[in-house]
């Protein structure tokens, strides 16, 4: 019984790692000469023709049916941004300041 116990809290834990909040992989998005990385452990960082722009923290909020991530930038402010979740988990599009984003490789 008591493997039974650790075996599903283990379970349980890996649940809730694999919502917990972030991409699997770095995610690249870019329109012009904008670009926005989102980065496996929760950071982000935005360029502007290569110069850094922003960056903070990154979470995913799926508890609204809508795919939202909400980026925390310095001084506790907060922006939410849709986003079309591609099959593999990552980003298709998202839409940011009414920018339409879309995955690069650069």
């Amino acid at each position: 019984m008591k493997k039974l116990l650790v075996v599903l809290l283990a379970v349980l834990g890996l649940t809730l790692n694999a919502n917990a909040l972030s991409f699997r992989s770095t995610q690249s998005v870019c329109n012009g000469t904008e670009q926005i990385i989102f980065y496996s452990n929760g950071n982000f960082t935005m360029f502007d023709d290569g110069v850094k722009a922003l960056s903070g923290t990154y979470t995913i909020d799926r508890t609204t049916g809508t795919s939202v991530i909400v980026l925390f930038l310095e001084g506790d402010n907060e922006i939410r941004v849709t986003y079309t979740p591609s099959n593999t988990g990552g980003i298709r599009s998202m839409t940011f300041r009414g920018t339409r984003y879309s995955p690069c490789s650069r």
